[in-house]
């Protein structure tokens, strides 16, 4: 999206003289507003302020539209890689089938992405692997051996204590195991952390 850059030019606005507005008020008289003497001092800073004013309200209108373009392509670019068919989208949230029992979920949020890997069984199968290294290396540009060794770290470790979390190159994976009533859930993501 482009935007075209913005004039903001100075615009002469006069502040009114209340005690005039009051004593006209008060006689019944006409009222007649008069300008209070402005200071270039003070019509400068108003002046900056505005436009400072201005400028914040058009980062922020464009704001969902830069998320929704840059989630797009984090979308296109988690299909690319695996292969899996968007599901479901919306602004900052998108959900891939990717294959019998499987599915992957990508989470928008700038430098804090996310994307995830579920498998409805106990024992995953071995493309299960492969579908979370593609997908979470295309979301955090983590080399695939890290982020498939980080994984099975993560997934043995659940395995043993239902939950599990191994950091690889300023990112997070996590995975879980969970028991259900309509069966076993297996389940993992790599999560981007903030830089500081």
């Amino acid at each position: 999206m482009n935007l075209a850059p913005v004039n903001l030019a100075p615009v002469n606005l006069a502040p009114v003289n209340l005690t005039s507005l009051n004593a006209a008020g008060a006689s019944g008289a006409a009222l007649r507003l008069s300008p209070l003497p402005q200071t270039s001092l003070a019509a400068s800073s108003y002046h900056r302020a505005m436009r400072t004013a201005l400028a914040l309200l058009l980062v922020l209108a464009a704001s969902p539209a830069l998320a929704e373009s840059s989630c797009s392509d984090l979308i296109e670019r988690v299909r690319a890689a695996t292969g899996a068919e968007v599901a479901e989208r919306n602004a900052d949230f998108a959900r891939f089938d990717a294959g019998p029992q499987t599915s992957l979920t990508l989470s928008c949020a700038g430098d804090q992405s996310s994307v995830g890997a579920q498998y409805k069984g106990e024992t995953v199968p071995p493309e299960y692997d492969a579908l979370f290294v593609k997908a979470g290396h295309a979301v955090t540009g983590i080399a695939p051996d890290r982020l498939r060794e980080a994984a099975r770290q993560a997934r043995e470790g659940a395995q043993a204590k239902r939950h599990s979390t191994v950091d690889v190159d300023g990112a997070r994976v996590t995975c879980a195991f969970m028991r259900k009533e309509p069966g076993a859930l297996t389940q993992c993501a790599v999560l981007q952390r903030p830089s500081t």
